[in-house]
């Protein structure tokens, strides 16, 4: 957790390091590996709509130099607030469904 609090940007491919990353509110760039999703996300969640994707068409320095000179930590912060409420939503209900099935045994 110390090299995600301490760095100034991500490069990852499509791992959950991704959604962790978020809550640095630093910029994330995404490596195009043409991988094929084995899900969609929502887009209100999806790293890959405020993430920015290298495809190699430059070079990483010039990418990762653009990438600082236009953050945009506003929309990190939209998708980790979407992501957190998600996420509290489906333990707060497997929760309940949980508990209601309890007081029907």
């Amino acid at each position: 957790m110390y090299d995600i609090a301490v760095s100034d940007l991500l490069i990852s491919d499509t791992s959950s390091i991704t959604y962790e990353y978020l809550i640095t509110k630093n910029p994330i760039v995404i490596l195009d590996n043409n991988y094929t999703d084995l899900h969609e996300m929502p887009s209100t969640m999806d790293i890959k709509t405020i993430a920015t994707v290298y495809n190699e068409s430059s070079s990483i320095s010039d990418f990762v130099n653009n990438t600082f000179e236009n953050p945009n930590p506003e929309s990190y912060k939209r998708c980790l607030t979407n992501v957190f409420i998600s996420m509290m939503d489906n333990l707060l209900n497997g929760s309940l469904n949980f508990y209601n099935r309890s007081e029907k045994s």
